[in-house]
């Protein structure tokens, strides 16, 4: 079997892999808190493969809430272009899911609109941390989000009611899928 390690930003969206029997790292919200606990997992666990798992918004209609994506790259929304970095991808992709553009934020509906210099079809506020700590040491990874909210729309309990639960059986089932 891989060793395959799901790090996730908070305990809600954690709850639902636990009861499934998965073991994952609750990295916390944000670029800083997920960049320290994934290098500290990379350094102590030295896994083969970490998937990034959690909730996201949605600049498009293209993807639904409630829909789970795979994120194909990675850019920092709110840094200025001259800056920007793009982070790719470096682990398996899962058959059957959408795959996206994404942009990190630390203001959520800060960056990514259709025009800007970093479109995206989501957004979320550890995604490039991670890819870039998983560059760093050469270890494959990727991420899954699930839709909880169209961006500058709040995120409602029922849909994020829907997206923890569906992140958590796609998680699973892509997790078993890639331990064979």
């Amino acid at each position: 079997m891989k060793n395959i390690v799901i790090v996730i930003p908070t305990d809600g969206e954690a709850t639902g892999l636990i009861e499934r029997g998965l073991e994952v790292v609750v990295c916390g919200v944000g670029m800083a808190q997920c960049a320290a606990v994934t290098a500290r997992v990379l350094a102590e666990k030295e896994p083969d493969l970490v998937i990034l798992a959690g909730i996201a918004g949605a600049y498009t209609n293209e993807v639904a809430v409630g829909e789970t994506v795979i994120v194909r790259s990675e850019r920092v929304g709110d840094l200025m272009p001259r800056y920007q970095q793009t982070y790719l991808s470096c682990g398996p992709m899962p058959d059957g899911y959408k795959i996206v553009h994404s942009t990190t934020v630390n203001t959520p509906g800060c960056a990514g609109v259709e025009g800007d210099d970093v479109y995206a079809e989501i957004e979320n506020m550890e995604g490039a941390a991670f890819f870039a700590v998983c560059q760093q040491f050469d270890v494959q990874a990727l991420e899954i989000r699930t839709i909880s909210n169209r961006v500058g729309e709040p995120i409602t309990s029922e849909n994020l009611k829907l997206a923890v639960a569906r992140l958590s059986e796609d998680v699973a089932r892509i997790f078993e899928l890639l331990c064979v």
